[in-house]
């Protein structure tokens, strides 16, 4: 469903989107297509992130979902740090300092790019309202998606 929304955009995305969606007509005119260029970039976005998101046992996301109790990141922050959030959490410098199944995780997400790692940080913000049963069904589902994260995100926003 489309809505018409005013927005203000950072000059930036101003020149993304004319970069991106401008043509010039007959008469030379700049015909800059505004809202197709939002569209096709989170549509691109979210692709992105669905093919970053790395597959991670319940027992991982778990250990994620601990470490972000409570706080209120924007997942958009970048450079993304989920391993040295973990290890912040746990009150560790030293990865040896943590528990096994920490440590491989840690180590796990040291190997991951900063798109694999924004892609855990935005299932962790989609997901961090809904009530702890929600989120376990879905990290148990082994088929959690950024996509299945947004719709369980809607659906809750639509009993508040």
């Amino acid at each position: 469903m489309s809505v018409k929304k005013s927005i203000f955009i950072a000059s930036e995305t101003e020149e993304w989107i004319k970069a991106t969606s401008s043509v010039v007509d007959k008469v030379g005119k700049v015909d800059t297509k505004w809202s197709e260029s939002i569209n096709a970039t989170f549509e691109q976005f979210i692709y992105i992130l669905e093919e970053s998101l790395s597959v991670l046992a319940d027992s991982e996301w778990s250990i994620i979902f601990n470490a972000y109790e409570n706080s209120h990141f924007p997942a958009h922050a970048v450079p993304a740090r989920v391993a040295s959030d973990i290890m912040t959490v746990a009150k560790v410098i030293d990865i040896a300092d943590l528990p096994n199944d920490c440590a491989e995780l840690v180590r796990k997400i040291h190997a991951m790019n900063q798109a694999e790692m924004s892609a855990i940080l935005y299932v962790v913000q989609l997901l961090q309202p809904l009530p702890k049963a929600t989120i376990k069904a879905l990290i148990k589902s082994d088929n959690i998606s950024i996509t299945k994260c947004i719709e369980a995100r809607t659906s809750f926003n639509k009993t508040l």
